[in-house]
């Protein structure tokens, strides 16, 4: 199962850097177009053929796991914004101290920043299906999962220092 997660993410890795390369419009679209197409086939022959079953579609294993990983890295993005967020309200704060007339801070997006934890996020996903009391797509499951990629700074320190 993990191979999967670390095959589509190096498609999508390889996808984000063929766009971040000053490569022409053509090139691009052309290597994207590969690209989706091997994306494609690989969930094409992964995804068991179950559809007819009496499993629901989001109940079924990788279904199931692509949801919650999707919803922890929603966590992840969140907990960014709120701390981008709470910074710029301390900047205001400092700047009304001051008595003067000022223009409100922007938020400060770093995108390196913002990737940071999406570079651990297997290793914090590993720790939540570790975690997961039930194997179906349940209102908890999704606010653990979205929790989870929250605190996800959090969660890999008690997990270290319980190692």
């Amino acid at each position: 199962m993990w191979l999967i997660f670390i095959i589509i993410g190096s498609l999508l890795s390889l996808f984000i850097w063929i766009f971040q390369n000053k490569f022409s419009y053509l090139t691009k679209s052309i290597f994207s177009s590969i690209l989706l197409f091997f994306l494609t086939l690989f969930i094409f022959f992964n995804i068991e053929n179950t559809f007819l079953s009496e499993e629901e579609w989001y109940n079924q294993n990788i279904v199931r796991e692509v949801i919650l990983f999707v919803v922890m890295l929603m966590g992840m993005s969140a907990r960014y914004i709120t701390k981008l967020i709470e910074q710029r309200q301390e900047k205001i704060q400092s700047l009304k101290k001051k008595k003067e007339v000022f223009d409100k801070p922007k938020l400060e997006f770093d995108i390196w920043e913002f990737s940071y934890p999406m570079f651990i996020s297997v290793i914090t996903f590993g720790l939540l299906l570790k975690h997961l009391e039930s194997n179906s797509i349940t209102t908890t499951n999704i606010v653990i999962s979205f929790q989870n990629g929250f605190f996800w700074q959090a969660l890999l320190k008690k997990e270290v220092g319980q190692d």
